[in-house]
């Protein structure tokens, strides 16, 4: 049976598109900083480096940085030696000069003005060429895919047309309902009418998700006993 669609999240893709402009800005002025400082960073370590975790501090992303930066320059100083005995790792990393990071870390302080907690900065929503960082060709085809929910299996298609049969039904009769003042007055406009599996959400009774995927998840649990 084909997947049936139980709703798209139209808000949410509105956000994270207009969200996706904020974090291409952020990372494009993040990777220039990296390009003053003779440090190439790719898509990836750009991203990881560009993330500032809820449960990570300021510090420790900072440290982050500093390790990646003096990493980096101690590879492209290659191997060197001293009297034909070469200079270990730690030795080298004593030797070379540590960059000024500050700018660096000045971009990375200023993504707390706007980062969302709810929202991340997705690596295949973005590319790397050229030096300018913009958003992939399939961004947001990529964005609606993730915001756009469909039945799993044959029972949620199934149980997902008839609760839209029955938010037709119980549609027509609130709206009939409000229209003519049958409602009690303690009834929130706002509430809908409390049915198994249905939601009521911009004064409109649908389907909801959250059951759906539960009773797809029984289904196929009994089905695999």
């Amino acid at each position: 049976m084909q997947p049936v669609l139980i709703y798209k999240d139209e808000l949410r893709v509105t956000q994270e598109k207009e969200y996706l402009d904020t974090v291409i800005a952020y990372m494009q002025t993040l990777y220039n900083e990296f390009k003053t400082l003779s440090v190439d960073v790719t898509l990836t370590e750009l991203v990881s480096l560009g993330r500032t975790q809820g449960n990570i501090s300021q510090k420790s992303s900072e440290k982050r940085i500093d390790d990646f930066v003096m990493d980096y320059l101690i590879v492209k100083a290659g191997e060197p030696s001293f009297n034909g005995v070469r200079i270990s790792r730690e030795k080298l990393g004593e030797m070379i000069e540590k960059p000024d990071l500050t700018a660096v870390f000045g971009v990375l302080n200023s993504s707390n003005n706007w980062r969302k907690y709810d929202f991340a900065i997705v690596e295949a929503w973005l590319k790397l060429d050229n030096d300018i960082v913009s958003k992939s060709d399939n961004a947001y085809d990529l964005i609606d895919a993730l915001y756009t929910y469909y039945s799993k299996n044959d029972f949620g298609a199934v149980l997902t047309t008839k609760l839209f049969d029955l938010c037709g039904i119980v549609n027509t009769y609130y709206a009939f309902c409000t229209e003519n003042g049958f409602l009690a007055e303690s009834t929130p406009s706002s509430a809908g009418v409390p049915i198994l599996g249905i939601e009521f959400k911009n004064y409109s009774h649908r389907p909801n998700l959250d059951f759906i995927r539960e009773k797809e998840g029984m289904k196929e649990a009994y089905a695999a006993v």
